[in-house]
């Protein structure tokens, strides 16, 4: 290769490497959903209630799950069959909806999903009504 060839690509690989630690240092699904309840005008300095979504593949191991975050301090919601191979668990817990809130509820969550061979969905949690 050319030297002028080597400083072209090596110019380009570093402003892919610049745009991807930009993109990844300013994306975070938790806060920009924090950001949207402050739009909807959502007190997010007072406790909200808020839904976690699991996914398991049985109803006993959603069951076992539900048990396992009862004891963690959240109620259950419901499960249900999504479709024939998948049944999902919502449960609830009031907080305050701050960035380490959240995060500390992925934490609990995580290991109860791979407790019982299950998925916590991390990006699917809302406000609900109290």
């Amino acid at each position: 290769m050319t030297r002028l060839l080597k400083v072209l690509l090596s110019i380009f690989a570093l402003q892919l490497l610049a745009i991807s630690i930009t993109f990844a240092g300013n994306f975070d699904t938790d806060d920009l959903k924090i950001k949207d309840l402050k739009k909807q005008g959502i007190d997010v300095t007072a406790p909200q209630r808020f839904q976690f979504l699991l996914s398991f593949k049985t109803k006993e191991q959603a069951a076992g799950a539900c048990k396992d975050a009862e004891k963690l301090g959240f109620k259950k919601l419901k499960i249900y069959e999504h479709n024939k191979n998948s049944m999902m668990l919502w449960v609830s817990k009031s907080i305050v909806p701050e960035l380490e809130n959240i995060k500390a509820i992925h934490k609990q969550l995580m290991p109860v999903a791979k407790r019982h061979a299950g998925t916590y969905e991390d990006v699917e949690w809302e406000v609900v009504p109290n």
